[in-house]
């Protein structure tokens, strides 16, 4: 993990600390060395004496307090694999946010479905890189760009 560009201690440093408060010097006296607070080389000395690591802790959470249902994630999955449906229309079908369906399937391991794409096509994400663009959908609606002609 990298350090902090600002951090007072690096993992070294804090060893250096926890080693000088076990040669007897005084907790503040070791924080006014280490030119931090005696909270915190409290708090060094506290993770040093319980057997952690002197790296930073991970800020990613342990776990996800409102993770989504396993019977829900089933009802998506199932929808999913039954209609081939893309997640607004998985969404319309379940009853679950289609976020929440969008993330489920992408957990899975399943591919993407575009919205305006055929259930049954062959590619689940829609054309081709560079592929020409659709057809225009509405009458009088440009589908390529018009060139001005010359006027002589």
């Amino acid at each position: 993990m990298s350090q902090h560009p600002n951090a007072r201690l690096t993992p070294r440093g804090r060893e250096l600390l926890c080693s000088r408060v076990a040669a007897g010097a005084r907790v503040s006296e070791a924080a006014r060395q280490a030119g931090v607070s005696r909270q915190t080389a409290s708090k060094w000395l506290a993770r040093a004496r319980r057997g952690e690591p002197m790296s930073d802790r991970p800020s990613r959470p342990r776990r996800l307090a409102r993770s989504t249902p396993l019977e829900t994630e089933a009802r998506v999955l199932g929808a999913r694999s039954s209609m081939l449906l893309a997640p607004l229309a998985l969404a319309a079908a379940t009853g679950v946010p289609a976020r929440t369906c969008a993330r489920i399937v992408a957990r899975s391991g399943l591919p993407r479905y575009r919205q305006d794409s055929c259930a049954l096509s062959d590619s689940p994400i829609g054309p081709p890189p560079g592929a020409p663009p659709p057809a225009a959908s509405r009458p009088g609606s440009v589908s390529s760009p018009t060139r001005s002609r010359r006027r002589t």
